[in-house]
């Protein structure tokens, strides 16, 4: 990783706990292809994409809100930020359905660290995940654990992007809906493993 590239995207926490492989693929060998999933959550994204405050009763949103961390060398992109009763907290889009989605958890917690940095407001408590699919919000709370997992996962992932080592090809049930199945090719390369 080159000394500019020090900071590493908010996102890349959410790809390296939903595939290492896959976070290896994204940001070091800058693959990226698109499926029906990547192309709809870019279009579910196109709304909260453009920089505006709107006010929905007594809340206040932040759409497409620049991030950043000195303490954990993180920036990118919250889609909401919302302030209601003086509290201030994410809120991150996912098209999906609500679920206990690990990956999601440390992306939006990601969100809450550099708030609390930027702002200098102490602890986010709660962050909300909004599922597509549902309709619904799913509140997440930021205790010392998923913080923890957090802070574990930005570690990984910086040793990921810095060595640059391709992890290991492992089919399982979430290649099905990967967009980079195509250039991993999971099961493929297990089938050539076991002939060897």
């Amino acid at each position: 990783m080159k000394a500019e590239e020090d900071h590493i995207l908010i996102s890349a926490l959410n790809q390296f706990d939903y595939c290492s492989r896959r976070c290896y693929l994204i940001y070091c060998e800058g693959q990226f292809l698109q499926n029906e999933h990547t192309v709809e959550g870019s279009i579910l994204h196109a709304r909260t994409d453009i920089p505006v405050e709107v006010r929905r009763g007594d809340t206040r949103q932040f759409r497409s809100v620049w991030l950043y961390s000195e303490k954990y060398r993180l920036h990118g992109r919250a889609d909401v930020i919302e302030e209601k009763d003086g509290k201030i907290y994410p809120v991150e889009i996912k098209k999906g359905r609500r679920g206990d989605w690990k990956n999601d958890q440390l992306q939006l917690c990601a969100q809450a660290l550099c708030l609390e940095e930027m702002l200098g407001c102490g602890e986010i408590e709660t962050g909300y995940i909004y599922y597509a699919a549902t309709g619904r919000r799913q509140e997440v709370k930021l205790d010392s654990r998923i913080r923890q997992q957090t802070i574990q996962t930005i570690e990984k992932v910086r040793q990921l992007l810095s060595k640059c080592e391709k992890p290991p090809s492992i089919y399982g049930p979430r290649c099905r809906g990967c967009s980079l199945y195509p250039v991993c090719l999971p099961r493929e390369t297990a089938k050539l493993i076991k002939l060897q």
